[in-house]
């Protein structure tokens, strides 16, 4: 009787054990795995932060990349267009007396300028800066839409006429040349320069 006593009790202990080792190893386990987790955490934070600072990075190379070109093709503009040598005033026979002892439109005065110290330093793209950015402005889209806009209201201001609010962008630009169908009034109403100033 007190072996099998013995026996049984033996068996409860031996059960006990095998449970709190159990709970134990459950316990360890879960802490693992918090550990394990928190770690994963960590490093997905981790990542999303380079992935956020290599975004970062790239959008301010492609901006100042894009940039750069939009500057270099406004540079070229500017000296296809206005500062050929063909169009260089200073070229011109009676070039003293037409614009030295006269007194000139700022843009003129501006490209007299240019042309003089093109003659001293070379076409470098600093002199020209200002005017690859006026040119660069010119060509905005939105200003150009926003400057049509007013020509188009004076217009219809003018003729006592109302302009409907919600057109769409291809029935506006065919308004646009229907009141003003000289295409040298929209260039000069886009370009904010009048005809009188091209000397």
């Amino acid at each position: 009787m007190k072996n099998a006593t013995r026996s049984l009790n033996s068996k409860v202990h031996s059960l006990g054990d095998i449970l709190e080792a159990s709970m134990k190893f459950e316990a360890r386990a879960k802490r693992l795995n918090e550990r394990e987790a928190e770690k994963m955490e960590r490093i997905q934070r981790s990542i999303v932060r380079n992935q956020r600072v290599s975004d970062n990075l790239r959008s301010r190379v492609m901006a100042r990349t894009e940039a750069s070109l939009k500057n270099i093709s406004g540079f070229q503009k500017v000296l296809s267009k206005d500062y050929t040598v063909k169009k260089f005033k200073t070229m011109e026979k009676g070039f003293n007396q037409r614009y030295r002892l006269r007194p000139v439109s700022p843009r003129t005065a501006r490209q007299l300028k240019l042309e003089t110290r093109a003659y001293y330093s070379g076409l470098d793209r600093r002199w020209f800066q200002p005017e690859i950015e006026r040119k660069m402005r010119q060509q905005d889209p939105t200003k150009v839409q926003k400057i049509l806009q007013k020509v188009l209201k004076e217009d219809c201001e003018g003729r006592n006429q109302l302009l409907d609010r919600y057109l769409s962008e291809d029935a506006f630009q065919q308004e646009v040349y229907n009141r003003l169908n000289n295409k040298a009034d929209i260039k000069i109403a886009r370009f904010h320069y009048t005809s009188n100033n091209k000397n």
